[in-house]
Order: C-alpha cells, then sequence, then structure tokens
C-alpha cells in the first residue's frame, strides 16, 4: 500500500524552514562573520556553507509543496505538472550543490576524522540516489525534454508525461528528502562549530583586553606613542594567531 504524507508535519516543515531561511538571511547580513580572523575560516567560505544550506531549504519548501499537490489532485494534468517541477527541482539542486563539491571537499579535508565520516556517508547515499532514480539519464532527459522545456518533439513529450508513475516520485522525494535534511544537519553543524569558534576568539581577546590595555598605558607613559601601538599590535596579533592554531588542533 503506498504510504501517504503527513500533511500536518508537511505543513509544519513549510513553517520551519521558511523561518530557517528567514534566519539565513539575517546570518548573511550579520556582522558578526565578519569576526572570522578568530577561526581557520574564511568569510568567504562562512557565506558559502550559508548559501548552500539556502539552496538546500529552498528546495525542500518546493518538494513539499508539490508533494502535497500529487497526494490528491483533481486533474490529471495538475498532477503532470508537479510532477515535472519535481523533477525539475532535484536535477537543478544536484547540478548546483556539485558545484560547490570542490570546496566542500577541500573544507572537509581539514576536519577530523567525525566530520569526515559525514561528509562520507551523505557523499554515498548521493551516489546511490542517482543511480537508483538515473540521475543522468532519466531524471536528466524528463528535466530537458520535459520540465525545464517543452519538447517540439510533442509525440515524446506526451508519451514522457503520460507514463510518470506517481508512487514513483513520491517514493524518490522522500529519499531526496532524507539526503537534503543529512546535507542540512551536516552543514548546520559545521555553521555552528565555527560560530562557537569565534564567540570563544572574541570572548578570550575580551578578556585580555583590560590587561593589554593597562600594558598600553604603561608603555605610553615610559616609552613613546610609536612604541606602544607596536607592542600593542604585537599583542593582539599574538592573541589571534594563538587562537588560530588552537582551531587547527
Amino acid at each position: 500500500m503506498e504510504e501517504k504524507i503527513n500533511i500536518t508535519v508537511a505543513n509544519e516543515r513549510l513553517v520551519s524552514l521558511f523561518e530557517f531561511l528567514e534566519e539565513l538571511k539575517r546570518q548573511l547580513d550579520d556582522n558578526q562573520w565578519r569576526k572570522t580572523i578568530f577561526t581557520s575560516i574564511s568569510h568567504e567560505d562562512l557565506e558559502n556553507f550559508l548559501k548552500i544550506s539556502a539552496l538546500f531549504a529552498i528546495s525542500e519548501l518546493d518538494l513539499i509543496v508539490a508533494i502535497k499537490q500529487i497526494e490528491s489532485p483533481k486533474y490529471r494534468w495538475e498532477e503532470i505538472f508537479f510532477v515535472k517541477s519535481i523533477y525539475l527541482t532535484i536535477y537543478e539542486v544536484l547540478i548546483t550543490y556539485n558545484k560547490y563539491s570542490k570546496f566542500l571537499n577541500e573544507h572537509v579535508n581539514q576536519r577530523d576524522e567525525s566530520v569526515k565520516e559525514k561528509y562520507k556517508s551523505i557523499t554515498e547515499k548521493l551516489k546511490y540516489f542517482k543511480q537508483e532514480y538515473k540521475y543522468s539519464s532519466e531524471i536528466g532527459r524528463i528535466r530537458n525534454n520535459v520540465s525545464g522545456h517543452i519538447s517540439v518533439n510533442f509525440n515524446s513529450y506526451y508519451e514522457t508525461v503520460l507514463q510518470f508513475d506517481r508512487r514513483k516520485v513520491i517514493k524518490m522525494s522522500r529519499d531526496f528528502f532524507t539526503i537534503m535534511e543529512d546535507i542540512h544537519n551536516f552543514l548546520i553543524f559545521i555553521l555552528l562549530l565555527e560560530k562557537a569558534k569565534i564567540e570563544d576568539g572574541v570572548k578570550y581577546v575580551q578578556s585580555s583586553l583590560p590587561r593589554h590595555l593597562a600594558n598600553f598605558v604603561v608603555d605610553i607613559q615610559t616609552t613613546d606613542n610609536i612604541t606602544a601601538k607596536n607592542n600593542l599590535t604585537e599583542k593582539f596579533d599574538s592573541m589571534i594567531n594563538e587562537i588560530k592554531e588552537k582551531n587547527n588542533q
């Protein structure tokens, strides 16, 4: 028997994901990420993680709306329309995600084994999904000839949409949801890890600031302004390097 989508859960997910998108927008606009001087990761890399998170949140929102509609369509063409949308979304998500693969691989390789294992698991699930649902041949063909364009070969177009298997599409969507959730959690894990490093770095500098400022005042009194400023700069550079070395361990 075909498993039905839980509409209540789906609606709750729609609300939570949209709120997550709003939070991502705030994070992208938040100057706190400029404090990446306290981490081994650049501000640009953190923005990439936020953008990939947004990609999967938006895609899951689109898929939830589409799959809700094909559960009980009033007309056959409504079902066809949303099935086309599902194929298009999955294809485009994987194309965009692939563009970030080099960035993710390079970043993960700098992490500990637990992070590498999480990422390896996701990569293997994606590989299996592409094989199971014939990403290059079937999904790509439907995207190119039906979902992304209306093929001039009417017979091919019409036969393709009439052969859509709703149960297969629902299962494919569910399997893709699982992978997206894994990627979502992985990216959030990385972001929270880096945010914690930034917060720790800021706290360390703040706690050391009174002592360094006191030394700066003494330097001004015993030497000259230039020497005092240079000494203070060296202290700050030393603190930041110490924090970065600690984060790299």
